[in-house]
């Protein structure tokens, strides 16, 4: 199939493009990397009147160091930021999330802020910046915002982006310890499918290995990422399987996840509560595995 009727524009720099979002609002669509939207199109789901090509914007395509995060231009390709953090451990949850995407040819191609604001829930990318404590950078004609990732998702594919509003950048704020560990796990039918169920981990821990910090959210199992509450209840504690599956059983009782094609709810309970076990795990060993190392040094 073929998309409906559109006019183009492909303005070359920010406030061109925020001028016609400001005159076009709602009948217009912004164009990044197309990765979601083109199909859409293709398949008639999404007819906008007005395609907005943003790629010719140079400033929000750029990655810069900040004294507490990275700040990523939205038109960054996935690609360009999984190379750069790929040697970096502070960034090693990026790493481990963004090896997940999609193949290779859509990481080439998609953009880091064209995911984020598609705001799939099943997507890595809004599961990353929400378990990282990320912000989004929000520009218009009137000036730019900036939103935690805590308030960014509202719904399935909505987010508190305004149709006046372009995201300019995501910011992803730098482990506050140099001895947090990280965990990805993630189940799908197939390597580049979206995840069934998908968690991300941060954890820190004392020089006993005892936990002194939990972020967990998860992804897939409902209509936006979800940071799990509760983990302070294992704060003073060491590593047990018995301890850390009573926690989770709780947690997963408490999801809401959807029917589709992929799996049942009662499915996706299990799945997460097996894919949040595994990057936990793998979280803990590797802030154990910092402390070892200091202890050597």
């Amino acid at each position: 199939m073929k998309p409906a009727l559109f006019d183009y524009f492909r303005p070359q720099n920010l406030p061109e493009a925020l001028s016609l979002l400001d005159e076009f609002g709602t009948d217009a669509k912004i164009l990044a990397g197309g990765q979601s939207l083109i199909p859409l199109m293709n398949m008639r789901l999404a007819q906008p009147r007005i395609i907005i090509d943003i790629n010719g914007i140079a400033e929000i395509g750029q990655i810069r160091e900040k004294a507490e995060a990275l700040e990523v231009g939205a038109l960054v390709r996935q690609r360009a930021l999984a190379r750069y953090v790929h040697t970096d451990g502070m960034w090693e949850l990026l790493r481990l999330g963004m090896a997940h995407i999609g193949h290779p040819q859509t990481r080439n191609q998609g953009t880091v802020g064209g995911s984020i604001a598609h705001a799939d829930p099943s997507a890595e990318l809004p599961l990353l910046f929400l378990t990282m404590d990320g912000e989004a950078e929000i520009a218009s004609l009137r000036g730019n915002r900036k939103v935690p990732a805590e308030q960014f998702f509202q719904f399935v594919f909505s987010t508190v982006i305004q149709p006046h509003e372009l995201l300019r950048a995501v910011h992803w704020k730098r482990p506050a310890s140099k001895t947090a560990g990280f965990g990805f796990y993630e189940f799908s039918r197939r390597a580049g499918d979206f995840a069934m169920a998908a968690a991300a981990a941060i954890v820190e821990i004392d020089a006993q290995r005892r936990f002194t910090s939990i972020r967990l959210g998860l992804g897939g199992v409902g209509p936006t990422p979800v940071l799990v509450q509760g983990g302070d209840m294992l704060y003073g504690r060491t590593w047990s399987d018995n301890l850390i599956g009573s926690w989770l059983e709780d947690v997963t009782k408490g999801l809401d996840p959807p029917q589709d094609l992929a799996a049942n709810p009662d499915f996706r309970r299990r799945l997460a509560g097996a894919a949040a076990h595994k990057s936990l795990f793998s979280a803990y060993q590797s802030a154990n595995g910092k402390w070892e190392g200091r202890t050597h040094e």
